[in-house]
Order: C-alpha cells, then structure tokens, then sequence
C-alpha cells in the first residue's frame, strides 16, 4: 500500500525513528513528544509509548519527567573509546591477516573498494558510503571469525555512528570520501604485501581522522550536540592527536631499521 492507506506498525515507527537519529536526520537534544510521533504515523498512545520505550532503553532517547522525551546527547567520550578498542582488536585481526591473506578475501576487499570508487564518481549518497565504510572493515574481521566482535562494536552505535555522520555531514564533501576510500585503499595493500609494520599508524590514523577533519567545528559550532562527559572535547582531540603522532613516530623508526620496504 502507499500514501494515505499505508499502516505503520510499531516496528515500522521504531526502525523509522532509530535510523533518523542514527543518521542525524533528528538532531541530539531534539523534542521526541508523543503527539508528534502518534500524529506523524498515525498510530495510538499505546504503539508509540511503546516505540518510545524501546528507544530509551536502546540509549537512543532520554526520557525526562514532566518536559518529555528527547534525543540523547552524543557522548564523545565513548566515541573515542570505542575507536580505541576498534584499533586495538582491528590491529589484531589485520596482523593475522598479513600472515595469510587469501585470494578470496583480497578478491572480496577489492570488490568492496572498486564499489567505493565507483560511488566517488558521482554524487555520494552518505547511507551507501556507510554500509561499505564499515563493509571493508566486518570483511576483515569474519575473515578471521570475529563476526560476533564485530555485531559487538556495531551495537554500540548510538553514539559511535553519530559521530561518524556528523564526520559525513560537517567535512568537505571533496575530501572527506576520497580520504577515506584512499585510506582503505592503504590497508587494502598493507595486507596483501604483508606489511605488517605499517597497520598500526593507518588505522590508527584512519579511524581518528574524522576527529581531526571536524574537531575545530565540533568545538564552536555543534557543542551543544555533546554529553558533558568525563574529558572535554579538546582533551578528547588533543589525546587522538597524540595516539596518532606516536603510531607515526613508531612507523618511523620501523622505517629506519629497514623494517618496511
């Protein structure tokens, strides 16, 4: 069915609703009010306050006594940490991977770059560049059979893939997917030479360069999208830029000992 004949179930509404706030299409701190949702997809008090519920306990949405529901904050703080255990376990899976890479995972990893390459050739559509972004990296991690770790990582995303978006929303749309396909491109060729040396400063890089691109404007523009949390955002920035300098520090004496050739 379609326009007006169509009915929403609460899963409709809820699958809905997650991917908007996921997506930054409903910004953090934005109102979630029932009235809105009941009247927007034409379901009752019951189905909504349902759907509400199931966003709150997801993260997705606070719920605060007598003023309503809203969007939850993005908590950088956790963003990063999470990058952080991404580059820890991802290093792990990618040094293995170095050790053996089979023709069927490099055919797969290639496939998965010439998609993104193709997408770069006209207008990106910031949902497909996602699911292939994360696509590259879950190819890696089933290929040593981290499948679990990896549903692990994306069910902490509430936070995580905002942040990302945001990286997608706020950089010049010139750089920031090229960068990023450029990026692949690199860890692509570090495990099919086997260059193990090298992983540690591209990834490193590579998951904390969003950070970078967007830092200055998450600090005097969108400041008030953030929990106020445990580091500030430019402490936040100022440890990443550190974490980064020293994996290149580290690539640097690697190169001098002719480690990487």
């Amino acid at each position: 069915m379609s326009g007006n004949n169509f009915v929403f179930s609460s899963d409709d509404v809820y699958d809905i609703l997650r991917h908007e706030i996921l997506t930054l299409t409903i910004e953090p701190g934005a109102l979630l009010s029932e009235n809105t949702i009941s009247t927007r997809f034409g379901i009752s008090r019951t189905p909504t306050r349902s759907v509400i519920e199931r966003l709150r306990s997801e993260g997705m949405i606070q719920v605060i006594p007598k003023k309503g529901s809203f969007v939850s904050l993005i908590d950088l703080d956790l963003s990063e940490q999470i990058i952080y255990m991404r580059i820890q376990s991802e290093l792990a899976v990618m040094t293995q991977l170095t050790k053996n890479p089979t023709f069927e995972l490099l055919s797969l990893l290639e496939d998965n770059l010439k998609q993104q390459e193709k997408l770069l050739e006209g207008i990106v559509i910031r949902e497909e560049f996602y699911r292939l972004d994360s696509g590259f990296h879950e190819l890696c991690m089933q290929a040593v059979g981290k499948r679990k770790l990896w549903e692990m990582i994306q069910h902490m995303d509430v936070h995580y893939s905002r942040y990302r978006y945001m990286d997608y929303k706020l950089s010049n749309q010139q750089d920031v997917y090229p960068s990023l396909c450029r990026q692949h491109r690199e860890l692509f060729n570090a495990i099919r030479d086997r260059n193990t040396y090298s992983l540690k400063c591209l990834l490193t890089s590579h998951l904390y360069s969003g950070l970078l691109r967007i830092g200055t404007k998450l600090v005097a523009e969108y400041g008030h999208y953030f929990e106020n949390t445990g580091r500030t955002i430019n402490e936040i920035l100022l440890d990443v830029k550190m974490l980064i300098q020293a994996s290149q520090d580290e690539l640097s004496d690697f190169e001098k000992k002719g480690l990487i050739k």
